[in-house]
């Protein structure tokens, strides 16, 4: 049987959680580039992300998320009850905000 934090990160060892409304200032195109960073250009296939929301912008960074190939790293939960919500937050290693930073850090090294 999985172990709750197993059964969230679906076969991944690091889990990024960014909650927020998916509207025009909520900080997803940096993420998407840090996303796309680790995934794709570092080949880092260990982490994935769950963003947690909705939003009039969801559809079109769904599609965003097709078009740049991540779709088997990020994963939109959309509006989720509390106690769901609770366990995908405390299961993850680190939020959005804190990666944007981290990589901030390091482009600007």
């Amino acid at each position: 049987m999985l172990s709750l934090r197993q059964s969230v990160k679906i076969g991944f060892m690091f889990l990024v959680c960014h909650l927020s409304v998916m509207g025009p200032n909520n900080g997803l195109n940096p993420l998407y580039k840090s996303i796309n960073y680790l995934a794709l250009v570092l080949h880092r296939s260990d982490i994935q992300f769950i963003l947690i929301g909705g939003g009039d912008l969801q559809p079109d960074l769904v599609q965003v998320r097709s078009e740049l190939g991540l779709d088997e790293f990020v994963t939109f939960t959309g509006r989720i009850p509390g106690e769901k919500g609770r366990k995908i937050l405390t299961t993850a290693n680190t939020g959005g905000h804190q990666i944007l930073k981290t990589l901030s850090m390091m482009y600007a090294q």
